[in-house]
C-alpha cells in the first residue's frame, strides 16, 4: 500500500491560535453508537454518501470485517457476531459527514481529533484517503482480535479527584482514568470485573453518576501495549500525504506535525491513543483567547460539541448527525438535492 510518509505541515501551537479561525471540526472515537446515525432517505439516496460508505464496505470486505453501509443507514441491524462493525461504523458516519460538508462548501481551519477519530481526522485534514483510513480501523481491529481485551469505559459526573477516589473504592489496579472531558466528567477504563465493581458502587452515598459507553472493550489502558505495537506495525504500511490543515491530537496533546516531529514519534503517537488517556478539556482550553466561528461535529453523537459548550461557555456548535432530520436537511441545503440520485 505505499511508503509511510511523514506529514509535512509544519504549526506550532502558537502560529495556530493566533490567526483568525473559522471552523474547528471536531473528530469523535468510540463511545457513541454509530448505527443508524445516517438514517434519512436523503442521507440514504446522497450520491456523496453511498459513494464514501461505498468504499469503506469495500476495504472492510478485504480484511473479512462485515459491510457497515446499511447499519449506518438503518437498514438493518447489527449482529453480536459483527466484530469490528462498530469501529468501522464510527468511521465511516464521520468520514462521510465530511464528504457532505465539503460538498456544501465547509471546510476545517483546525481539526481536534479524540482517540480513533484521529483517523477520519487525517482524512478531514488531507493526509489520507478515505481508503486509507479504513485499512487504519481494520489494522486497529485485527490487533484487538489478536490480543483479546474485554472490558469497557465508563464516564463519571466527576473531576479528576473524584475519579481517583472511585479507583481507591474499587481496589483494582485494573481501573484507570482514560480521559479528562470536563472539570466534572471524566472517563475510567478497565478490564469487565473492574467495571463490574465501578458500576455496582452506583447507588452508594457518594458515587457520582456512572454511565458505561458503547465501547467493546477496555482502552485507554496502559496492559494494552501489545495492541497498540502492532497497530503501529501496520500504520507505517499505509501511504500518507502532507496535511492541509493542523490536526491536535487529545491523547498525544500537541498539533500535529509541529517543527520537531519524526515519524517515529506520529506513527507511535497515533497508536498509543490505544493506551494512553485523553485530555479534552485541556485541547478545547487552548481556544479560550481565541474562538474559533463554529466547532462542528464529525460524528453519531454530539459528546464533544456538548463538552465544548461547557468548557468554552457561549461558543457556536454544530453536531449535524445529532439534530432531527429536518435541521440536517436544513443545514444541508443544497448540497442534499444535488447529490441526491436523481
Amino acid at each position: 500500500m505505499g511508503e509511510s510518509v511523514l506529514p509535512k505541515y509544519s504549526r506550532s501551537r502558537a502560529e495556530v491560535l493566533s490567526r483568525s479561525l473559522g471552523d474547528v471540526f471536531l473528530v469523535p472515537g468510540q463511545g457513541v453508537n454509530p448505527y443508524r446515525s445516517m438514517e434519512s432517505h436523503f442521507l440514504a439516496q446522497n450520491r456523496t454518501v453511498r459513494r464514501v460508505l461505498s468504499v469503506v464496505d469495500s476495504v472492510a470486505s478485504e480484511h473479512g470485517y462485515p459491510a457497515v453501509t446499511d447499519l449506518v443507514l438503518g437498514r438493518k441491524s447489527p449482529s453480536v457476531q459483527q466484530d469490528g462493525a462498530e469501529q468501522l461504523a464510527t468511521y465511516a458516519s464521520s468520514v462521510a459527514m465530511l464528504a457532505l460538508l465539503r460538498e456544501r462548501g465547509t471546510y476545517p481551519s483546525a481539526i481536534v481529533a479524540q482517540s480513533m477519530g484521529e483517523i477520519a481526522a487525517w482524512v478531514a485534514a488531507g493526509a489520507h484517503s478515505v481508503e486509507s483510513g479504513a485499512h487504519a480501523v481494520c489494522f486497529l481491529n485485527d490487533a484487538h482480535a489478536a490480543h483479546p481485551c474485554e472490558g469497557g469505559l465508563v464516564i463519571a459526573a466527576t473531576d479528576e479527584e473524584g475519579a481517583k477516589n472511585l479507583i481507591r473504592r474499587v481496589g483494582s489496579p485494573d481501573l484507570v482514568i482514560a480521559g479528562l472531558n470536563t472539570a466534572r466528567q471524566t472517563l475510567l477504563s478497565g478490564g469487565e470485573e473492574a467495571v463490574g465493581s465501578l458500576l455496582a458502587l452506583v447507588d452508594q452515598p457518594g458515587v457520582p453518576r456512572l454511565r458505561r459507553l458503547s465501547v467493546p472493550y477496555a482502552t485507554h489502558h496502559p496492559r494494552l501495549e501489545p495492541i497498540a505495537r502492532q497497530f503501529e506495525s501496520a500504520l507505517r504500511t499505509l501511504p500518507m500525504g502532507p496535511p492541509q490543515v493542523p490536526v491536535y491530537s487529545i491523547v498525544g496533546r500537541r498539533w500535529y506535525a509541529d517543527a520537531d516531529a519524526d515519524a517515529d514519534a506520529f506513527y507511535r503517537s497515533l497508536a498509543d491513543c490505544v493506551i494512553k488517556p485523553m485530555y479534552l478539556r485541556e485541547a478545547l482550553e487552548q481556544f479560550s483567547a481565541n474562538r474559533p466561528e463554529r466547532f462542528i461535529e464529525l460524528g453519531a453523537g454530539d459528546n464533544m460539541t456538548r463538552a465544548t459548550r461547557i468548557v468554552l461557555r457561549g461558543s457556536s456548535t454544530i453536531a449535524p448527525l445529532a439534530r432531527d432530520i429536518f435541521w440536517l436537511s436544513s443545514f444541508m441545503g443544497s448540497s442534499a438535492v444535488s447529490g441526491s440520485q436523481s
